[in-house]
């Protein structure tokens, strides 16, 4: 028998479909993000588990998922309004709702966030690093204020 560690994950993916929006949008390029709009949400969901037996059976975890989101964001019209919720918001909202390790959200399997609950909950773990250089998102495209705000 190998004497390897690891760190075991199980996980499930799924699809929610949902209307959200970005109110205080800061940036003109994408000044619709402030209207509601439409994206099917992409969610992997990452569970710890202790053994090969599967302590968390990835299926149920993803119907568990499924109906904790119906059952939050009901619709009359089939299609939920989530309000200002991002990526990371979900994301942070499932991990606290399942004990999840990770948690990546996306919209239309294209753009999205990734969470990971960090095993050293310290301050410390929690500081970024002090940056000197813009970064090249920063670079790119900084933030623009509009001119009628």
């Amino acid at each position: 028998m190998s004497e390897n560690q690891y760190k075991k994950e199980v996980y499930c993916t799924l699809q929610f479909e949902a209307v959200h929006n970005w109110p205080g949008c800061p940036i003109e390029e994408v000044a619709y993000l402030r209207d509601p709009h439409r994206h099917t949400f992409h969610i992997k969901a990452h569970a710890n588990v202790s053994h090969n037996d599967r302590d968390v059976e990835f299926i149920e975890l993803k119907h568990k998922i499924v109906n904790y989101l119906r059952e939050k964001y009901p619709s009359d019209v089939g299609c939920p309004d989530i309000g200002a919720t991002s990526c990371e918001m979900l994301a942070q909202e499932l991990i606290e709702e399942f004990d999840l390790s990770r948690c990546e959200v996306n919209e239309d399997n294209e753009n999205g966030a990734v969470l990971t609950v960090l095993e050293d909950q310290s301050v410390a773990a929690l500081t970024p690093p002090s940056k000197t250089k813009k970064s090249w998102l920063g670079k790119l495209n900084p933030l623009k204020k509009s001119s009628n705000a």
